[in-house]
């Protein structure tokens, strides 16, 4: 199986509790973090 060139994550939720930890994790491991929420104001302080 072919490696990816980037490692691309979606995290739906990510502005509070499993969301936001994954988000978390996967940007310490050098992903590329996409996240969203419902609250879109509290996303930006996860970076």
């Amino acid at each position: 199986m072919n490696q990816p060139r980037s490692k691309i994550v979606l995290i739906p939720g990510a502005s509070s509790g499993i969301g936001k930890t994954a988000a978390q994790l996967f940007a310490q491991h050098r992903w590329n973090v996409v996240a969203k929420a419902r609250s879109p104001e509290q996303v930006p302080s996860l970076a």
